[in-house]
Formats: structure tokens, sequence, C-alpha cells
């Protein structure tokens, strides 16, 4: 689950498979990325690429179509490229003159390398008015970058609803997270799981999951401190317990 290429695993999943195991994964892929070589038993990417489509529209939205955006990614991560790539499509798209620079940095290295590289971009290009890492954990090194380079001002859009950068929209660190609810997840990802498991037909090729835009004017529905699956709603839990024919 979430980034751990199945691929990368693959002697285990094939002794699991011969030991009469099934294997699934999820969250691990974007709905473009080429599936898996190794046999899931069921497959559920997330649609990582529509998110990049979304920062795009609303950076050049928020900058009135004069975006020039640093991107601190992380290729070891398998959504990552076409994630990026959807960004900078949606980008051009939308803006052509708009531009945007990637950076990558490793998922081992973040915590010593996103500050000094983020750092550097600021100062090669003083022109920058926008930071979008693509996974929000990253936001908390990017912090102490902006604070170094006296660029505090520098508005900050990431994705996931991780609860402590949720914390930081609230406190005006970070300007926009687009969140994903971990309990819409956990029933979209069950359904398919117990289909297969059951001998049912999985009908869905994604994880169901709806984006949802967390800024400084409704932040605080996430809870104060924001918690996990906050600030989404309930429709899913009453909605999949009636799919169940639990209620």
């Amino acid at each position: 689950m979430a980034g751990i290429d199945p691929d990368a695993l693959a002697p285990q999943v094939a002794a699991a498979k011969e030991a009469g195991l099934k294997v699934f994964a999820s969250h691990h892929r974007d709905i473009t990325n080429e599936v898996e070589e190794v046999e899931m038993d069921v497959s559920l990417p997330l649609s990582f690429s529509r998110v990049g489509e979304i920062v795009a529209a609303w950076i050049v939205s928020k900058t009135e179509g004069d975006a020039n955006v640093i991107v601190i990614g992380t290729d070891d991560v398998p959504p990552s490229q076409p994630y990026w790539q959807s960004f900078q499509a949606k980008l051009t798209e939308l803006c052509p003159t708009c531009s945007a620079t990637y950076y990558n940095v490793p998922l081992a290295e973040w915590a010593t390398k996103i500050q000094p590289t983020t750092q550097a971009a600021l100062l090669q290009d003083p022109g920058v008015n926008y930071i979008f890492p693509l996974y929000d954990s990253m936001s908390q090194f990017v912090l102490p970058a902006l604070a170094i380079t006296g660029k505090t001002d520098l508005p900050i859009a990431t994705f996931n609803g991780t609860p402590f950068v949720i914390d930081m929209v609230q406190r005006g660190e970070v300007e926009m997270n687009i969140g994903e609810s971990l309990g819409w997840i956990a029933r979209s990802t069950l359904d398919a799981y117990m289909r297969d498991m059951c001998g049912l037909e999985v009908t869905q090729e994604e994880l169901y999951v709806p984006f949802y835009i967390f800024d400084a004017s409704n932040a605080e529905t996430a809870g104060v401190p924001a918690d996990f699956d906050q600030g989404y709603g309930d429709a899913h839990v009453g909605g999949y317990a009636e799919l169940w024919g639990l209620e």
C-alpha cells in the first residue's frame, strides 16, 4: 500500500501466490502507470494525475496567469512522474507563459535534501512565486528554506491531507492541501478485496475516492488539531454500510 511497488517484491509475491495466498495492492501507482509485472489479485491505483491537474489550475488562478513554480518530487515513488507530468501539462494548457521547475529528492533523503534543494532553487531564481511539494509531508522541510531565504510569504500547495500539514494550513504556513479521506480509501479498498475473496467480480479499476481542498476557509473542519478522516463528511460511512447490507 501507499507507494510500495509490488514489482520490487517480486520474489515475495511469487512465494505468497505459490502458497495459495491472495496478493492485493492499492494506492501505489497512478492510473496512467503501467500495470505491475507481478500478478496481483486486485490492483487499485489512485488518480495522482488528477491531483496534478487540480493543483495546476489552483496555482494559475491564484497567480492570475503568472506562475513560476518550484516542484519538489521524488522519483523513487511510482506515481511521482505521471503526477508531475499531468501538473506540467495542465499548467501549460491553462497558462502557456507560466513555468515550473522539477527537483527530484529521493524518499530516503527528504530530511536532509529538501531544505537545501529548495533554498538553492530560490536563490537561483528570485522570481519563484509558488512551491509545490508533490507530497505534503515534504512541506515541513520546505518551510526552513523559506525562512532562511526570507521568502516566508511564498505560498505552498500540496497533496495528501496529512493532519500535521492541515495544521500548517490552519496556521497559515501552507496555503492549500488537497486531502484524501483515509476512511473512504479504506472502504473502497475493502470493497474490492472482499469481492475478490468471495469470488465476486471486481468492477472497480481504481480507488473511488474524491479529493477535497483544504485552505484557510475550511481547514478547521478537519479538527483542531487536525485528525485523519475529518472534514470530508460522512457519506462514505453510510453509503458503504448500505452497499454491504449492514443497514
